[in-house]
């Protein structure tokens, strides 16, 4: 085909895409392409600004919740400071008690089985 001939050929297909119909179609379509374009740019900005709000809400809460473990952890720190001394009192009296206990079984192991401790056959003082 000659130049000319494409030419030809291109006018008519652009003149028939160009039609009034056609025509209306694509004016059709750039506005439906608008609305939705300026419908995306608010979508944009309203999760720009949710995106903020909800940064301000994690700053607030991660504080609160840093401030809260604080306080909570010197009051279970302060607890613990006072009943400590408590505590290791009971431990050393428990254990006494423990090394008594071990020292009778050891004398006669049939206390464990309801026994009655053997009489004392020393000579007295």
């Amino acid at each position: 085909e000659s130049f000319s001939e494409r030419i030809n050929q291109s006018s008519k297909e652009l003149h028939a895409m160009l039609s009034p119909g056609n025509r209306e179609k694509v004016e059709s379509v750039v506005a439906d392409l608008n609305t939705a374009m300026a419908n995306f740019s608010k979508l944009s900005k309203n999760l720009n600004d949710s995106q903020s709000k909800l940064h301000t809400v994690l700053e607030s809460v991660n504080t609160y919740s840093v401030e809260k473990s604080i306080t909570d952890l010197r009051y279970v720190i302060g607890s613990i400071a006072q009943h400590i001394e408590a505590f290791n009192q009971n431990m050393e009296a428990t254990s006494r008690n423990m090394y008594e206990f071990s020292r009778q079984i050891r004398q006669n192991p049939g206390l464990l089985l309801g026994g009655v401790p053997p009489k004392d056959e020393a000579p007295g003082r």
